[in-house]
């Protein structure tokens, strides 16, 4: 989506001159439509990535709350990491 965003634009052909010699460069020219597209996909992309921060963050503190309020630490097993990461999808998925 974000190359099919970026490829919206006019292309524009320019020449810049230096010294004697001429370059030959090629820019894009967005309208707002396409600019406010790109605007939103920058948002969902920094919101997608803080929320999948905040479950990992939500799954590591239920984890460790299983291991801490547990009385017989040998009754731990190897599921409590799965089993905070169900909890944390079923019942924290709006407060991530």
């Amino acid at each position: 989506y974000a190359v099919h965003v970026a490829s919206l634009g006019e292309i524009e052909s320019n020449e810049f001159s230096s010294n004697g010699v001429t370059v030959m460069y090629r820019t894009f020219n967005y309208d707002d439509e396409t600019r406010g597209m790109a605007l939103f996909l920058l948002f969902s992309f920094f919101w997608t990535s803080e929320f999948i921060g905040a479950v990992g963050n939500i799954v590591i503190a239920r984890a460790i709350a299983s291991w801490y309020f547990t009385r017989d630490k040998g009754s731990i097993g190897t599921l409590t990491v799965l089993n905070a990461i169900r909890q944390s999808l079923w019942y924290h998925m709006g407060t991530a």
